[in-house]
């Protein structure tokens, strides 16, 4: 209906997009995220949400960048905890462990899923068990985890399927009981 009221609005077509990515419709996200951003490139919002969208489908050379557009153009003590997930992500991948989960608590402020999971990535990469005592519980305290399984949540999130190799493998050596992964519990 918002659509229908105002094609032309970045912020609609934005929220068109992360339905779409909720839902698991990512090649449907991917196009409204580009409509929004089209209709007005100085949506940070719709910037920093199409950066973590581009990153979670396995695309982290192309997020990064579009992260750290949204990030600079910011005042740094009004930049919102969620627009650090790519970058812990970034982290992760170059393995700076230490930064990763510094970035990682950020992004979990807001993101109750995608932070407390790079945090458990970042304290396995560590082997840091402190972190991981940390990660743990708030990972299998997210209501939407509980509600249908961790994976099974996360395979809506997540198009990368090395990604989600990468967190099943961590959610398992961490002594995730199988029923945790693919069920609500």
């Amino acid at each position: 209906q918002a659509l229908g009221k105002a094609p032309t609005s970045s912020f609609v077509w934005e929220q068109q997009a992360r339905l779409h990515e909720l839902l698991g419709q990512h090649q449907a996200a991917e196009a409204a995220y580009g409509t929004a951003l089209q209709l007005n490139g100085a949506n940070i919002d719709g910037l920093a949400a199409h950066a973590r969208h581009l990153a979670l489908m396995g695309r982290l050379d192309l997020a990064l960048p579009l992260a750290r557009r949204a990030i600079e153009a910011v005042p740094p003590l009004e930049v919102p905890d969620w627009f650090h997930c790519v970058p812990a992500m970034a982290a992760l991948s170059d393995n700076a462990f230490q930064q990763a989960e510094r970035l990682a608590q950020r992004c979990g402020r807001v993101d109750t899923e995608l932070g407390p999971i790079l945090v458990l990535l970042a304290a396995q990469g560590a082997n840091d068990a402190s972190m991981l005592g940390q990660a743990l519980p708030r990972i299998l305290e997210a209501s939407t985890f509980r509600s249908s399984g961790i994976m099974a949540r996360l395979e809506y999130r997540i198009a990368d399927n090395t990604l989600l190799e990468e967190v099943e493998a961590a959610l398992r050596e961490a002594g995730v009981p199988e029923k945790n992964l693919v069920s609500a519990y």
